[in-house]
C-alpha cells in the first residue's frame, strides 16, 4: 500500500545499507553489465563476478563473522 512506501523503502534501505559495499558495488556492476548480453555470455560474465566476490577480504570476514557470531566489519570501497 501507498502509505507503507516509505516506512519499507526505509527498512529495505537498511538492510542493503547493512551489507558489504564492496560486494554490493560488484553486484549491481555485474547485474547491468550483464543485462543486455546473451545468456552463455552473462552467465559466465555473472560466474566471474562470484568469483571475485568470493576472493574478496569482505568475504572472508563475512564468513568469520558469522562463524564467531558477530557483526562483520566491512572494508570501506
Amino acid at each position: 500500500p501507498a502509505e507503507d512506501l516509505q516506512m519499507e523503502t526505509r527498512r529495505w534501505a537498511a538492510v542493503l545499507a547493512a551489507k558489504s559495499p564492496i560486494a554490493v558495488q560488484i553486484a549491481k556492476s555485474a547485474f547491468y553489465a550483464a543485462a543486455d548480453l546473451e545468456y552463455e555470455k552473462a552467465f559466465a560474465h555473472m560466474n566471474e563476478a562470484f568469483a571475485r566476490l568470493c576472493s574478496s577480504a569482505d568475504a572472508k570476514e563475512g564468513v568469520s563473522a558469522f562463524l564467531q557470531k558477530r557483526k562483520p566489519q566491512w572494508q570501506e570501497k
